[in-house]
């Protein structure tokens, strides 16, 4: 959000005072930086949260970055193919990592909402999708 959509998406227009820019980028930078400290505590002191010890491990690093190559491959996709075909693939590859494998609940998960936020875009709000 900060280097990218809200430096291309923010009009910037006649403006007295503070640019359009600062708010948005304000509250992404303080949701980084109290993630971080959120992150921070729980590593420092994972007995604090309910007296259970916190599962860190290289396992679960590796994991999480499989997660974020998945996403930023599944925004890729849809910026590429566009929301109706990449939206769906994106959904389903997060599923199956998740561990899911019926594949009525795959196809019918991640079909579903993008039909009818494509319904709601498109024919209630008048405008298209990416």
């Amino acid at each position: 959000m900060l280097f990218h959509i809200i430096p291309t998406h923010v009009e910037s227009g006649r403006w007295y005072g503070l640019s359009p820019h600062f708010y948005p980028q304000l509250i992404s930078g303080l949701i980084i930086v109290f993630s971080l400290l959120m992150l921070s505590t729980c590593v420092l002191k994972p007995n604090r949260y309910q007296g259970q010890t916190l599962d860190l491990s290289w396992r679960r690093f590796f994991q999480f970055l499989v997660f974020l190559l998945t996403v930023a491959l599944g925004f890729a996709l849809i910026a590429r193919l566009g929301t109706l075909l990449g939206a769906p693939l994106l959904i389903a590859a997060i599923a199956l990592l998740m561990g899911e494998r019926s594949w009525v609940k795959i196809v019918a998960t991640a079909t579903l909402p993008v039909a009818v936020a494509y319904l709601l875009v498109r024919y209630i709000l008048l405008t298209s999708l990416p």
